[in-house]
Order: C-alpha cells, then sequence, then structure tokens
C-alpha cells in the first residue's frame, strides 16, 4: 500500500517476526499484501465506526501482549476511529504504545487528544518534538513513558553492480549531462517545484520518481512545469515504484534534491533512502549548512535555489565509497523497540 508509514511498519513487523519468539501480527486494511513471517489481520475496510467491531475482535482473537498503533497513515483517511482505538483497547485490558510520525500541532492536538490520554507509551521521531508541539500536549503525553526512537530507510542499497547502474543511467539521461532525481510524494511541504529552479535545462535531465496527479493542484503545478519549453523531453516522471525500483532509480541518478519548504527532519525517510545509494544529496535545513563528508549530503537554507544549484554544479556525480552516516540503522530501532516493549510489559 502507498504510505511512507505503512513501508516503515511492514520492515519492522518483518524484522521483529523474523526474532525468536516473537509472533507479530499487523492489523490492517482488507487491501494489503501479505509479507513474509507476518499474520495479517485484515478486518477493515476504510478504518470508519462500522468497522470497529470488527477491528475489536480480530484483536481480542489474535489476544496480543501488546498494541502498538502507529499515526499518521495515508489509510486511515479522514476517519476518527484511529485515534479513538487506544482507549477501546484499554479497556480490553492490553498495554498499548504509539509512535507519532509527525509532530502533531495546532488543531491537531484536539484530534489525537483521545490518543494521547489512553497509552502505556509515546515514540516519537523528530529530534526536537517537545519545541515543535504545544505545551499542554506535550504535557500530556509525558504522563506516559515517551522516548525517541529514529527511523530507518524504507528503501534498501540497491546491489546495482558499478556496470549495471551505468547502463540504467544512460537509459534514463536522454543525452543530457546530468541526471538529477526528486524521490517521495509531492506535497507542499517538499518544496519538490524548486526542482526546475536548482536544475538548468540546458545540462539537466529530471527524474521525478513519484506520482502526479493532474487533478491535485501541486501535482498540477510541477507538471505545467515539466511542460515548459525549456524542459520538454527533459523530465521523466516513472510514477509510482516499488522499493527495489526506486533503488535503483537512486542509485544511477547523479544527484537527489529534496528541497523541503521548512528543511530536512529526521523522519524524512526519502533522503535516506538516496543516501544510502551512495548517491549525491542536497537538501535543505534550519539548522545545518554545507557539505557533509560522512553523510555525502549538502545542506542550504530552505529556498536558497543558488546554494543548491552551486552545489549541483560542485558535487554532482561524486559518489560515496562509504556508506552514508544519514541511512538510519534498523539494528538500533529494533533493539530500542523491544527495550521499550519489555520495559512496558514489565511495569519498568
Amino acid at each position: 500500500m502507498k504510505c511512507g508509514v505503512g513501508d516503515y511498519t511492514a520492515i519492522l513487523a518483518e524484522r521483529l517476526s523474523a526474532l525468536p519468539g516473537m509472533e507479530i501480527g499487523v492489523l490492517t486494511s482488507s487491501k494489503a499484501a501479505d509479507r513474509a513471517g507476518v499474520h495479517l489481520i485484515r478486518p477493515t475496510s476504510d478504518w470508519g465506526w462500522f468497522d470497529l467491531n470488527r477491528i475489536l475482535t480480530g484483536i481480542k482473537e489474535f489476544h496480543p501482549d501488546l498494541v502498538h498503533i502507529q499515526y499518521p497513515t495515508l489509510g486511515y483517511g479522514v476517519s476518527k476511529l484511529p485515534v479513538m482505538l487506544p482507549c477501546f483497547i484499554r479497556q480490553m485490558g492490553f498495554p498499548v504504545v504509539q509512535t507519532w510520525h509527525e509532530v502533531i500541532r495546532g488543531a491537531r492536538c484536539l484530534r489525537y487528544l483521545p490518543a494521547a490520554l489512553c497509552n502505556n507509551a509515546v515514540t516519537v521521531i523528530e529530534e526536537n518534538y517537545e519545541s515543535l508541539t504545544q505545551a499542554w500536549f506535550w504535557r500530556l503525553a509525558k504522563r506516559s513513558r515517551l522516548v525517541r526512537i529514529p527511523i530507518g530507510s524504507n528503501i534498501p542499497p540497491s546491489g546495482l553492480s558499478d556496470e549495471a547502474r551505468t547502463q540504467l543511467r544512460s537509459e534514463l539521461i536522454c543525452g543530457q549531462e546530468r541526471l538529477i532525481a526528486f524521490f517521495g510524494f509531492v506535497h507542499p511541504a517538499k518544496g519538490a517545484e524548486q526542482l526546475f529552479a536548482v536544475a538548468d535545462p540546458r545540462r539537466d535531465h529530471l527524474l521525478l520518481i513519484c506520482e502526479l496527479n493532474e487533478y491535485d493542484p501541486e501535482h498540477a503545478a510541477m507538471l505545467q512545469l515539466a511542460s515548459q519549453p525549456a524542459w520538454r523531453g527533459r523530465v521523466t516522471i516513472t510514477g509510482y515504484q516499488d522499493a527495489k525500483s526506486a533503488a535503483s532509480l537512486l542509485a544511477a541518478s547523479d544527484t537527489a534534491v529534496f528541497p523541503f519548504v521548512e528543511g530536512v527532519t529526521t523522519r524524512n525517510a526519502s533522503v535516506m533512502a538516496a543516501a544510502m545509494q551512495g548517491t549525491f544529496v542536497i537538501t535543505t535545513s534550519t539548522g545545518r549548512k554545507g557539505y557533509d563528508e560522512g553523510q555525502h549530503i549538502w545542506y542550504a537554507a530552505p529556498g536558497d535555489v543558488v546554494s543548491m544549484s552551486d552545489a549541483l554544479n560542485r558535487y554532482s556525480g561524486r559518489r560515496s565509497s562509504a556508506p552514508s552516516t544519514a541511512g538510519g540503522d534498523w539494528e538500533e530501532v529494533i533493539t530500542a523497540h523491544l527495550n521499550l516493549y519489555h520495559a512496558v510489559l514489565n511495569g519498568h
């Protein structure tokens, strides 16, 4: 299913289920596909209130030691049931852990109030989560155990040989000098339209590893930029790609550009995905500046297309010989989850 949090959950479940003595059940949509070693509980069609009895029955029949809910995901849609589920599950006698993949602030604090009140532990992704959300909501969250667990990349290293990578690049670049990639969902916070200002149509071919829908205003703006005379024939839109294909496309690129409007955060797995391939990455940050050799990433201020263009001219095509330190460590992620589960179940 097309969702970054869904991808993360699938990898987490697979890795946990591979450990001795662990049985993992994933409560999910009836549309979800099977994953190796993971028991899927698929009672829901749209996470609406009509699904509540089937959801609770599915949990009761699986009878877990602990329930871990991921927020938010595209699959939940606009339904309010998912944020109420912790209350029902706690009443059933099961401990509840939650992961908040995004900062909950503004009006969303009221929406997530039931979830904040009904849990045994909360994990967050952001390093400075406390400063990013309302103080009263943070105090409520801290009534339970609260820990930060970073994420790992949802996209594995491509494993392409140098020859295969070079061949794929030559097929994609369409006679231009440089192949510049963007990867991920397109929405206003991504600043993806800035790629057309950062890159040079006289030299570059843009590889947009994403879906663009003409009925979405942000997507329509991207399509309009791609159709301008200067860029005509110099933009490839791949549509949705699975993890293996996305890894290969990122590995074949000379540079991956992620011009986040408010700067990159530790939850932006698309940057990790590109860095994992040894590809040079350009992104934005409010706290970092310039080239990080260990990560093989150039950081510019949000909106600074001049700095990003300069970095493109200076570093594009250079590949990292060592694994990027920006890729995340799934072993650490799994260990942190196990430690948290044990602490919750033992009442520590």
